[in-house]
């Protein structure tokens, strides 16, 4: 099935965080009215808007496809919207969506597999995510040519690994009870930020490198996408202590989050093919890759220093979770730190871009004793 033309998809709302979109006028960090340690403006309402999108985007495939007009999911969506309180809706809704726009736009329907698409739709739509927010890849609950598409949207980014398997059902349970544990740290500590991401980050989908990535040497920490939104997977090869695997909910839910906050306007008006080495990645990254490890590492130092700052469970010298805090903060800031340099030398920021930057550079706190 051919990938529809680029120019078609960005018409559509949810998808133009994804695509070039128009640019906004260039400004420095220093420019911005964005005030230091002020969170981006109302990004549960952006999220919202990005729902209503959504929305707008299906009505638009109904008008051009005969096939979803008639499946009637535009109305379902629309309802289930306007329930109060409302419903996350399911991060596999998004996916089918994307699905579904590039069987309409290819020209290559009615067919089989839009049908297919449409059905599963329709099952999904009255769904949540599931109760725990942790699933594991392959699960059995869904249909194997989920998971393979699910793979392949991670895939379009060209430098992923090349297969998936999930955990079995002990080391899920694991996983599970180890997740639960931090969320309870971080709502402990920060509760805006808990429930931030009670709402952003609805399913955690535990994942490892399958056989070839194995063969192949390939790995990942976790990932996030725009078109699974809500979801993220993490790598569960390796046991995780308490702070890698604090840094590593934080780190995709920071992901997701900036997704929203950039949804409808850009970070920067650097090209793609214009890349800068800074220390999160072997390989130079993009502007707009380098402003996503900034966003992710000051979200995470933030989080790290206001652990340090209160009594843990469990803390004694010696034991416990905060000597690995400690050093967690360090290795984060070190990272934060690198992006930044490279932002402010490099970066060519938009309104939106300048102000994500100087919230980062204010949660990095990089004259503080921690931020050396």
């Amino acid at each position: 099935m051919p990938v529809p033309d680029e120019s078609a998809l960005s018409n559509y709302p949810i998808g133009r965080t994804a695509l070039p979109r128009p640019e906004q006028p260039s400004v420095t960090p220093a420019a911005t009215a964005t005030t230091a340690g002020q969170e981006p403006p109302s990004v549960i309402g952006l999220w919202r808007e990005g729902e209503r999108s959504l929305l707008e985007s299906l009505l638009d495939l109904e008008r051009r496809s005969g096939a979803v007009r008639a499946a009637g999911h535009g109305k379902r969506l629309q309802e289930r919207l306007e329930q109060v309180p409302a419903a996350a809706l399911s991060p596999w809704i998004y996916l089918l969506y994307y699905r579904i726009g590039q069987c309409v736009l290819s020209g290559r329907q009615p067919s089989a597999r839009l049908e297919l698409l449409l059905d599963w739709l329709g099952c999904e739509l009255p769904q949540g995510p599931p109760a725990s927010g942790v699933v594991s890849f392959a699960d059995a609950g869904r249909p194997e040519w989920q998971w393979r598409d699910l793979l392949e949207l991670f895939q379009e980014g060209g430098d992923f690994v090349a297969d998936l398997e999930g955990p079995d059902t002990a080391e899920t349970d694991r996983w599970r009870e180890a997740i639960t544990a931090a969320r309870s740290l971080i709502a402990g500590v920060d509760p805006a930020l808990h429930g931030l991401m009670e709402q952003l980050q609805s399913q955690v989908v535990l994942t490892m490198p399958g056989e070839r990535a194995r063969r192949a040497g390939t790995s990942f920490g976790g990932a996030t996408t725009f078109f699974f939104r809500g979801g993220s997977l993490i790598n569960c090869a390796a046991r995780l202590e308490p702070a890698q695997l604090l840094e590593r909910l934080v780190h995709e839910f920071a992901h997701t989050e900036l997704f929203v906050i950039g949804q409808d306007s850009r970070l920067c008006r650097n090209d793609d093919d214009e890349r800068h080495q800074v220390l999160i990645r072997p390989d130079p990254r993009p502007m707009h890759g380098i402003i996503h490890a900034l966003y992710v590492s000051a979200r995470c130092a933030e989080l790290f220093r206001r652990l340090l700052a209160a009594e843990l469970p469990g803390d004694t010298p010696g034991q416990g979770p905060r000597d690995g805090i400690r050093a967690m903060l360090e290795r984060v800031t070190a990272l934060g730190r690198s992006a930044l340099e490279a932002v402010q030398k490099h970066g060519q920021l938009t309104e939106t871009g300048a102000g994500v930057v100087a919230v980062s550079r204010a949660r990095l706190d990089l004259s503080g004793a921690d931020g050396r």
